[in-house]
């Protein structure tokens, strides 16, 4: 069609962002990443990502500290509320 233009490029922005991103954003490690990930897509426990990762109950708690402290949040409700809707 004469005078349309083309689309514009999308660009990223924080609603098209990935959940994965946006852990990377805050400074996650893989690991930490993997873990996140389970708390917020399958809302495992603790004992339950171990489980999947082949990991300690204790590890992942440690992870799951260093998440919260990265993400400022005191309470996994409050990591969680983060990604309601995302």
């Amino acid at each position: 069609m004469a005078g349309s233009q083309p689309p514009a490029a999308k660009t990223p922005s924080a609603k098209t962002l990935s959940i994965e991103d946006t852990f990377r954003e805050h400074g996650l490690f893989r690991r930490e990443i993997e873990v996140a990930a389970l708390l917020v897509q399958e809302g495992l426990t603790a004992g339950e990502i171990g489980d999947r990762l082949f990991i300690s109950e204790r590890t992942v708690n440690d992870h799951i500290a260093s998440i919260y402290r990265k993400f400022a949040v005191r309470k996994r409700g409050e990591f969680m509320a983060m990604f309601v809707g995302k």
